[in-house]
């Protein structure tokens, strides 16, 4: 999206409200509170070759920790973050793009060192995730890993202190 293509969805629901869709560049900050903000990381650069690599890129920054929002991006753009000096060590991973074998990388998980994994993915939607090779990538350097697939309503995550929690939620209860 530059923000031009005026049949984007984001820009149609933008102007349905009367509104024009900001976009967000890398190294902008988002403060939320006096102790929360987001990081804005990528995308670092257009890529006319592959969308998933113009994601949105986000670490949430909270006195408790942080949590890494990677959208789509795969090796390319994980690489570009890695050669920049932009990624550091999060409690917890938004696995990239449904967990599939083309985005997580060793040399990526090596930066980042994610204590918990989440992985939004539906294998009926997505066939081939969470890929076998992603989850044993992700148990190699001890993250815990969860997928939403796996919870009745939803997966929530808590961080205190710098330690994160995970829990599948049922809120049918």
């Amino acid at each position: 999206l530059d923000g031009t293509d005026s049949k984007h969805p984001i820009v149609v629901a933008a102007a349905r409200r009367g509104q024009s869709p900001r976009l967000l560049q890398g190294g902008e900050v988002i403060e939320i509170s006096e102790t929360a903000r987001f990081r804005v990381l990528g995308p670092t650069q257009l890529n006319t070759d592959n969308e998933n690599n113009n994601s949105l890129v986000m670490r949430l920054e909270t006195a408790d920790g942080s949590i890494l929002l990677t959208g789509d991006m795969k090796f390319e753009e994980e690489y570009l973050l890695i050669s920049r000096g932009l990624l550091q060590q999060t409690e917890v991973l938004k696995v990239a793009f449904h967990g599939d074998n083309t985005s997580t990388s060793d040399s990526f998980l090596s930066a980042v060192r994610p204590l918990v994994g989440v992985i939004s993915t539906s294998t009926r939607e997505e066939k081939d995730t969470p890929a076998k090779s992603t989850l044993y990538r992700l148990a190699s350097v001890g993250c815990k890993t969860v997928v939403t697939q796996d919870a009745v309503s939803a997966v929530r995550v808590t961080l205190k202190d710098g330690v994160p929690s995970v829990a599948l939620e049922d809120w049918q209860q």
